[in-house]
This record gives structure tokens, sequence and C-alpha cells, in this order.
């Protein structure tokens, strides 16, 4: 649950900024999709489905669809 949108921007560049409680999220006009999280915490959703997380400690999950 992403909570209530506090925030959004539409940057010149092609991508939407949308800011929640606990966590900032940024599309892009590519498809590519970004979450950042207050905690440390992010996740990048690629357009072919395949996610990268990274969390506070520096370590990296990579998933692929296939």
């Amino acid at each position: 649950m992403n909570g209530h949108l506090i925030d959004r921007i539409d940057s010149h560049e092609g991508k939407i900024i949308n800011k929640y409680m606990n966590k900032t999220e940024v599309i892009h006009d590519s498809g590519l999709k970004r979450e950042y999280f207050h905690d440390g915490y992010s996740v990048i959703y690629f357009e072919n489905g395949d996610v990268k997380q990274t969390y506070p400690d520096g370590r990296n999950v990579y998933l692929f669809c296939e």
C-alpha cells in the first residue's frame, strides 16, 4: 500500500515523480519505475520485467523475469 499521494511532479524529461508518506516513486516514459523508501531501501522495475532491489546495508538482489 502506497498511502496517500502527497505530491506529483511532471518533469520536462518525461518522467513523473510521485511522493508518498513512506517513499518516492519515479516513473520514466520508457516504462522504467524506481521506488526510493525513506529507510534506504530501493527497487527498480525494468521494462523487461526484471527487478533490482537495493538494501540499506548495500546488498543488491536482482530478480530476472525469465
